[in-house]
């Protein structure tokens, strides 16, 4: 079941700017999305018109199969999460109550509440104490983890993100890609997620919209996207770094298999990328590292599981792995 849908929607300016020119796309229930393109292009403007930030000038959007049109609007923001780059924390309130502040006003009990932030922070790998600080005492990575924490806490169906780690460093950004991805494994949400880094868009999203002038150029699984993009565009967008790209779209439990795993070599989690794993294989002499679920051994992932990916156009020892996002 579609939980976003957008039929012919189109938004024009009142200076006759279109911004948005008669786009079309689903986002399956549970599924991410993320909309790509340079400055300008729309992507931003068409994720605020889920949740009517931005009206449409034409076409229809739909939220679990109501239009956005028909609902009452703070009932509809109340339950879609929304986590901007900015983060948008209140300094004057603790990290609890502002986690807390959409539960507050649907008019959950303070129990309840105190429950959820509880949950959410070791969900967001913050320590408990951390309820009672306020934003000035935390990281910018930690006030960022507290505005997803935020975003989650009414259990919201659908969950907006406007470029979330654009302002940090790119490890910080890294850590906090890979830590939302472990954390959205967990979750039963829908996420629109917007970025101007192709490469974040192919780790992040199970789907990929690639915007131009408004309008949606392509729209598909990131393995798609990357070999077989639609125009000319859609290439040079993507870029050169064709293997470092498909190793960051497959996850480590996508590969692995059962056998016996080396002693005392390094870990990756099943929802590592092949990224991830080139990293630690190159910066070692393993061939094979075990993949760690919950404490216990669930496979092994291998530098041939690396080299099935990248196949004929190159080996590992020739990818640039980098640090970057």
């Amino acid at each position: 079941m579609s939980m976003i849908e957008f039929d012919g929607v189109t938004k024009v300016y009142s200076d006759g700017t279109t911004a948005v020119d008669d786009i079309s796309f689903e986002v399956a229930s549970g599924e991410t999305l993320t909309l790509v393109g340079p400055s300008g292009c729309g992507k931003t403007t068409t994720m605020k018109m889920i949740n009517t930030l931005i009206r449409v000038t034409d076409g229809t959007i739909s939220v679990d199969e109501v239009p956005v049109d028909e609902r009452n609007t703070i009932d509809l923001r109340r339950t879609i999460g929304y986590v901007i780059q900015e983060i948008g924390l209140f300094d004057h309130m603790t990290v609890s109550e502002n986690i807390g502040i959409v539960p507050d006003l649907l008019g959950w009990d303070d129990d309840r509440i105190d429950d959820r932030v509880v949950e959410l922070l070791e969900l967001i790998e913050l320590p408990g104490e951390a309820k009672d600080q306020y934003p000035s005492e935390l990281s910018g990575g930690q006030r960022q983890r507290v505005g997803v924490a935020r975003a989650l806490a009414a259990n919201p169906q659908v969950m907006l993100m406007d470029e979330p780690f654009g302002a940090l460093d790119p490890l910080t950004r890294e850590n906090l890609q890979d830590e939302f991805l472990d954390i959205q494994n967990n979750l039963d949400v829908t996420i629109v997620f917007v970025t101007h880094d192709i490469d974040e868009a192919l780790k992040m999203g199970d789907k990929v919209a690639v915007m131009r002038d408004g309008s949606i150029v392509q729209c598909d699984i990131p393995k798609t996207i990357l070999s077989e993009p639609t125009d000319d565009f859609v290439a040079d967008f993507v870029g050169e770094d064709q293997q470092l790209k498909h190793l960051s779209t497959v996850a480590v439990e996508e590969v692995m298999d059962d056998n016996v795993p080396p002693p005392d070599s390094p870990t990756v989690a099943p929802s590592s990328t092949l990224k991830d794993v080139a990293k630690v294989l190159l910066g070692s002499d393993y061939d094979a590292l075990p993949v760690i679920d919950g404490g216990e051994t669930v496979g092994v992932v291998t530098r041939a599981h690396v080299q099935a990916v990248i196949g004929d156009s190159g080996t590992l020892a020739e990818v640039e792995v980098g640090n970057g996002a």
